[in-house]
């Protein structure tokens, strides 16, 4: 598997555990949504490594503060 399928992968699982929005996460990471949706769904294949970073931090972000969220509820924990 390539560096840019476990990116995605990765990101993909984040975002599924903490239902994450491509909304959510476009406003983050400064990256348009619509990108953000073609690389998530695999149509994307050469990012750069600055785009992969951003989309990376975003996602600790966002999940970082799911979990500091008192009313949160994880069905998986």
């Amino acid at each position: 598997m390539s560096i840019v399928e476990n990116h995605r992968n990765s990101i993909n699982t984040v975002r599924n555990k903490w239902r994450l929005t491509l909304s959510e996460m476009a406003k983050a990471s400064g990256v348009s949504r619509a990108w953000i949706c073609r690389y998530l769904s695999g149509n994307v294949n050469n990012p750069t490594s600055n785009t992969m970073q951003k989309l990376t931090d975003a996602t600790q972000t966002l999940a970082n503060e799911r979990r500091q969220q008192p009313d949160w509820i994880n069905a998986d924990e």
